[in-house]
């Protein structure tokens, strides 16, 4: 049997036992968070090393994202979270490069800007919480006299401006196929859009639906340090992003040895470059000149 033939069935051999392990533990609910964590964590990696990922050689490992990103489009006139074509425009105007905005589908399945359906509605249309269709999402009345976009606006939106890059946020489980739609729509502008992941295991997915890009996104997995170095090692990331909520020594220090950016969200205060290895942040309110 060839080699690479026996390490794909003792990979698949870990995968049985890590998946019947964890089913073990479920059932009889141990109390073995760190033991269960570990295992998850291998399990995942151990995924990612049964993938052909190496075929998919188009990523950029030389690609640099500036140390400002305007989060949710940018703040406009004391707005956050607005997403909107005016914040875009502002940003940009700021001299911004790289803009975080937040996906949703609509109830006919076509992605737009906005954060949620229930606060968002009710803070930016003064509207009823819920899902609306993409005609229904346009005939809104945005506050201030703001303009609400879909995808296809945004690809417009990006056409003359050949320095900018879109950083998706989604939510976790709508993430992958979030992506597949931008992927299938931007056409010749995929290569503007950054996807954030939530884990280890949306890795290939990813890189599959041809990004060349990718941020790691610990908004929901906080992985240990040990398991974020593997991982990195083996796999290139763009930047890994940080929610300020787990930002200490121990972990940034973790990853010191590893050239990955670190950049946290959402900070409007630039004293967070005090802490090590932070490269950069997501922002409401600074703008580059503020460095």
């Amino acid at each position: 049997m060839p080699i690479s033939g026996f390490v794909h069935r003792i990979n698949l051999f870990l995968l049985l036992l890590l998946v019947l392990f964890t089913i073990f533990a479920t059932s009889f609910k141990f109390d073995f968070f760190s033991l269960n964590k570990y295992f998850f964590e291998k399990l995942e990696l151990t995924y990612l090393s049964l993938k052909d990922i190496d075929a998919f050689n188009n990523f950029d490992s030389n690609f640099e994202i500036d140390e400002l990103v305007a989060h949710a489009g940018g703040a406009i006139d004391g707005l956050t979270y607005s997403n909107s074509l005016e914040a875009l425009e502002k940003s940009y105007q700021n001299g911004f490069k790289f803009i975080e905005v937040d996906f949703e589908w609509t109830s006919d399945d076509k992605l737009v800007l906005i954060h949620d359906w229930n606060k968002s509605m009710e803070r930016l249309f003064s509207a009823k919480p819920g899902r609306l269709s993409l005609s229904e999402f346009e005939d809104l009345k945005m506050v201030n006299n703001l303009t609400q976009i879909s995808l296809s606006q945004l690809v417009d939106w990006l056409k003359d401006k050949p320095d900018v890059y879109i950083i998706t946020d989604t939510s976790i489980l709508n993430n992958i196929k979030i992506l597949k739609e931008i992927s299938l729509r931007a056409l010749d502008y995929k290569s503007k859009f950054i996807p954030q992941i939530f884990s280890f295991s949306q890795y290939y997915k990813a890189r599959k639906l041809g990004f060349d890009k990718i941020i790691l996104s610990l908004y929901k997995r906080n992985y240990s340090t040990e398991s974020l170095n593997k991982f990195i090692q083996q796999y290139p990331i763009s930047a890994i992003a940080l929610p300020v909520s787990i930002v200490d020594n121990v972990l940034v220090d973790g990853l010191d040895q590893l050239n990955t950016p670190i950049f946290v969200y959402s900070i409007n205060n630039k004293n967070i470059f005090k802490y090590n290895r932070i490269y950069g942040i997501y922002t409401d309110f600074l703008i580059p000149n503020d460095l």
